[in-house]
């Protein structure tokens, strides 16, 4: 498996604190009860069956690296958006109801229990809530100020104890199961109302918050679910340039070049060789310019035999013309041929004298 990667120091100091974090793990509803059909009608109506049942286990290092990289340190990072073995996790409540096949009808529209969670539940009937979910003479915890805080497990009615379960452990993860809190409570409340309940934003905020929690001893929740959807991720693929409505370029025909790389290197030296020959020739052509021009005056100015003499080409036989000398290859070759021929007219001669 590939190693973890993170988008800054920040996130990978957020992974290494995290490695005292457990992971609180989603429960296996493997058979409901039957003395709670209600139970197993509404998560059937509710298409929340996938919530019920996980194909593996969690992998732990992706689910902390997957929590790290979420945690956002500058105002430009997308919130909920985050990072595994090099791949975009997005974790948005599209994105979690696509991966649990459950379809919102809502659109971008927030439920009734987004929208009170969003405000804090302020002007929330809390008195409602506890006829709906408690025995007789159950309640709310309450503060000094008489502000609801949680209902204890054992003031709920048998239903909602099923509920609360199911909710602790695949929704709103929690490891204190002793009682109930205001938010799933509310939660609940809803739910046995059949108000309709976007789970993919709740599941999300879940996440979100724990990511961005600032106590270190916080279990990481839905693990599980974290670990498959992760899986699901295709590989990134390499991003193309854009091309800004640029008209195609005309089509250039294949020019044949030489395929031998001693001969494309010879060319290459030939070329060079060429260029600097046309600087010396333009050197030549300078000086014997200036010569016209100060050579009256100056009695010790240099012949053009002694400039070419000094300036000669490494190798190469100075020819003269003129004010200028330039050194030439045919000249040369001229020389050699008719140096030959005489030598073949020697050679003649003598053995014509030593056969006489």
């Amino acid at each position: 498996m590939s190693q973890p990667t993170f988008l800054s120091k920040n996130h990978q100091q957020n992974f290494e604190a995290s490695q005292n974090r457990r992971l609180l793990m989603e429960r296996v509803v493997e058979e409901i009860p039957l003395e709670a059909p209600q139970f197993a009608a509404e998560v059937g109506r509710r298409q929340w069956s996938t919530l019920t049942t996980f194909p593996a286990p969690a992998n732990i290092a992706v689910v902390r690296e997957f929590y790290a990289n979420a945690r956002i340190y500058s105002e430009e990072a997308e919130p909920f958006m985050s990072y595994v073995r090099g791949r975009q996790v997005s974790f948005n409540a599209y994105a979690i109801n696509s991966f649990l096949n459950i379809q919102w009808p809502g659109g971008n529209i927030q439920c009734q229990y987004s929208q009170a969670f969003n405000h804090d539940f302020g002007g929330f009937d809390f008195q409602e809530v506890e006829r709906t979910l408690c025995l007789p003479r159950g309640h709310f915890h309450r503060n000094r100020q008489g502000q609801p805080l949680h209902i204890k497990r054992s003031f709920l009615t048998p239903l909602c104890k099923y509920w609360v379960a199911f909710i602790h452990a695949n929704i709103s993860p929690c490891s204190h199961i002793s009682d109930l809190n205001v938010c799933r409570a509310v939660l609940l409340f809803f739910i046995l109302r059949g108000q309709p309940i976007n789970v993919g934003q709740v599941i999300a905020t879940e996440i979100n918050d724990c990511a961005h929690t600032p106590l270190n001893n916080t279990p990481l929740g839905n693990p599980s679910l974290i670990t498959h959807y992760g899986q699901n991720i295709p590989a990134p693929q390499p991003s193309r340039p854009h091309r800004r409505n640029r008209p195609d370029l005309p089509a250039q025909p294949d020019q044949p070049g030489p395929q031998n790389p001693f001969q494309m290197y010879d060319m290459r030296m030939a070329l060079i060789d060429a260029k600097l020959e046309a600087i010396n020739r333009m050197g030549l052509a300078h000086a014997d310019m200036m010569r016209h021009v100060y050579a009256s005056s100056h009695p010790g100015f240099m012949t053009s035999e002694e400039y070419a003499a000094r300036v000669a080409w490494p190798g190469d036989q100075t020819q003269h013309s003129g004010g200028g000398g330039t050194s030439s290859g045919a000249q040369a070759m001229e020389e050699d041929q008719s140096e030959e021929e005489e030598d073949e007219e020697e050679a003649t001669e003598e053995d014509t004298e030593s056969d006489s």
